[in-house]
């Protein structure tokens, strides 16, 4: 974001840096008898208390430091991210553009490649990444699996225990020479157990019933060859999130094809909205891409919640059991299928 600020107002235009305000009147800056702090936007010691500020500050120093280790750099891009993702643009088409002199930054820093808003040595985690707001947006202007694909607030979630998910390779072919600016074509490479699932909602009856805090109250029917299940919260045994929130057409009987990402066991059991949560799985949800095959879009994010009893069932989203059903390029029956995500 930019670190300077015009002001047009009615009779002059002002102008503003984190050191100091001017005007038409004062081109060389205020003097200390006229107030300036309700000019003042961009941070400082006169300035308002703002939301970005801190982390702004935080950024800057974590690049120019000597000292930042490259977790550090790829957390802080996260942050920024997260708050960046929130904010409104007048044309979502310039999620990327608008963020591209930030990231020539940290590009320099970390030395490593920036793959549409993330980065190719933080990528297994940067993929992981969860829309909290919003919906899938009607244009393209980023690959599916990168978060300026989506309009809406994103988060990064950490897996603690595993990733089931390896990444083969990955590029983008950006629209002009600059690969932080515009729109941006790329493919994610990789190999995971996969497993067919059919998302079903269902209705919650009143506000004691075992509702989740996600978008949605949601039913997953794993579609296996072997052992076809279902997973049910109203079962009492597990809890279900999807994100982004369902559109008309997404809602009852949409098949997908879910691929496992991470888990994590818990040593004890987290007592949560009426269930001890023993395992959490996170899976990405699939679509594939007609007429390509082994070619998927990322639609979404699924992240179902497991009681001790439940746990045991699974095992089937990290089975390595080929089946035909589903489109890959190979299958290797200790690591899955071989796909790309677009």
């Amino acid at each position: 974001m930019a670190s300077r600020a015009l002001l047009l107002a009615g009779d002059q235009v002002f102008w503003e840096c984190s050191e100091m305000q001017a005007c038409e009147a004062f081109p060389s800056g205020f003097p200390d008898h006229v107030r300036t702090d309700h000019f003042k936007t961009l941070g400082g010691n006169n300035a308002p208390e703002s939301r970005y500020q801190p982390h702004s500050a935080d950024c800057l120093s974590c690049i120019t430091s000597q000292t930042s280790t490259f977790d550090k750099l790829y957390a802080c891009w996260c942050g920024i991210v997260r708050q960046y993702s929130a904010a409104s643009l007048t044309k979502q088409s310039d999620r990327l553009i608008a963020i591209s002199g930030l990231a020539k930054h940290f590009e320099s820093a970390l030395g490593d490649q920036y793959l549409a808003g993330l980065w190719k040595h933080d990528l297994l985690r940067g993929i992981g990444w969860r829309q909290t707001s919003g919906y899938r947006k009607a244009g393209y202007y980023a690959p599916s699996w990168s978060w300026a694909s989506v309009d809406g607030a994103v988060s990064f979630h950490s897996i603690s225990r595993g990733f089931l998910l390896h990444i083969l390779d990955a590029h983008t072919n950006p629209r002009t020479i600059d690969e932080t600016g515009d729109r941006i074509e790329g493919q994610l490479f990789v190999r995971a157990f996969l497993v067919r699932i059919r998302l079903e909602s269902f209705p919650v009856k009143d506000c004691n019933s075992h509702k989740t805090s996600g978008p949605g109250d949601w039913n997953v029917r794993c579609e296996t060859l072997s052992r076809p299940m279902t997973f049910d919260p109203q079962e009492g045994n597990c809890r279900i999130q999807v994100s982004p929130k369902p559109q008309a057409e997404d809602m009852d009987h949409t098949k997908y094809v879910c691929m496992t990402y991470g888990f994590r066991n818990r040593d004890k059991a987290l007592r949560a909205n009426g269930l001890n949560i023993q395992t959490h799985i996170e899976c990405f949800l699939l679509k594939p891409v007609t007429g390509s095959l082994g070619n998927y879009v990322r639609w979404g994010m699924i992240k179902i919640a497991l009681n001790h009893e439940a746990t045991r069932l699974s095992e089937i989203f990290w089975q390595a059991t080929y089946d035909p059903n589903i489109p890959c390029e190979s299958f290797d029956y200790e690591a899955g299928y071989a796909v790309t995500i677009v």
